[in-house]
């Protein structure tokens, strides 16, 4: 019986090596694609904050950009009126209708007196 009993153990021992090392070379398979997957999202991510980082700049310089066609636009408005004029503030070149409504700008429309001090 003792010889059986070892040769039963040796089959034993035979099919779980046999087992856990077919089950170790999958789970290192696993392991092997799960690291390349890791490995590819990282350098996706790295691309994709790359990508970002570009396109907040873009948007930064777009910004600028409006910014001064934003400026640009209301500069028209002044272009009638003489640098001095400008420099003079609204209290002088503000003038007070008969009716006492104030008008910004000029002298030059009818019906407008400058305002008294």
């Amino acid at each position: 019986h003792d010889d059986f009993l070892l040769g039963q153990i040796d089959q034993l021992r035979t099919a779980v090596t046999t087992a856990t090392r077919k089950t170790l070379r999958t789970i290192e398979g696993r392991q092997g694609r799960i690291e390349q997957r890791q490995s590819d999202m990282a350098e996706s991510i790295v691309e994709m904050r790359t990508t970002l980082e570009q396109l907040l700049s873009k948007a930064l310089s777009l910004e600028q950009c409006l910014c001064l066609v934003v400026t640009e636009q209301r500069q028209p408005a002044y272009r009638g009126t003489s640098s001095w004029r400008l420099g003079l503030g609204n209290s002088c070149t503000n003038m007070t209708r008969t009716d006492r409504q104030i008008v910004p700008g000029s002298t030059m429309s009818l019906g407008l007196k400058r305002p008294h001090s």
